[in-house]
């Protein structure tokens, strides 16, 4: 009998007595995660608020130049999968583009 409970209280743990004293409780990660979540979010949206507060341009102005910026990312997006053949390799390599000066 002696010997049951001295295997008994090897396995308990300093965590397991402190949260049957309701000193401390085990946290699990997501205890841990989620308020970092939560202030990242917090966080971004206050620097989204400043950016567009602190913005040189008027809205419908960036929202021309952020359309204009859109429309040249999917015409690249575009040409690279009209590169890619259909098993997965270049075609061609593709020309620099020209730009005005």
């Amino acid at each position: 009998m002696l010997d049951k409970l001295r295997r008994a209280i090897s396995d308990i743990e300093g965590d397991d007595i402190l949260e049957k004293l309701g000193v401390e409780s085990r946290r699990s990660s997501a205890d841990k995660i989620i308020p970092a979540l939560a202030i990242f979010g917090a966080g971004v949206i206050v620097g989204v608020g400043i950016g567009l507060v602190m913005a040189p341009k008027a809205g419908s102005e960036l929202r021309d130049d952020l359309q204009s910026q859109f429309k040249k990312a999917r015409g690249r997006l575009m040409r690279e999968q009209e590169e890619l053949g259909s098993d997965g390799e270049r075609v061609a390599p593709s020309p620099a583009p020209v730009r005005p000066a």
